[in-house]
């Protein structure tokens, strides 16, 4: 399991590479995800927005942007 942070640094949830679930707290909630290779998810937090794709069975892609701005990553296992 691995932290994903927004462009602004701040926390968005967390991804299990193992079952693909992605868990976020937002405005007092809990959401979870189970995403299958090829599906993901988008989080927007005041204007960082963070996209979680989930591009094999052991990892996932993360693009973050924030005011147009994009900057990509993969987090693998």
């Amino acid at each position: 399991m691995f932290e994903v942070y927004d462009a602004k640094g701040k926390k968005v949830c967390i991804c299990d590479e193992a079952n693909g679930m992605v868990t976020a707290l937002y405005k007092g909630r809990l959401f979870s995800a189970g995403l299958s290779v090829g599906n993901n998810v988008m989080i927007d937090h005041g204007g960082a927005v963070t996209r979680i794709t989930r591009d094999t069975p052991t990892s996932f892609k993360i693009e973050r942007s924030l005011h147009g701005d994009t900057q990509a990553g993969v987090k693998t296992k």
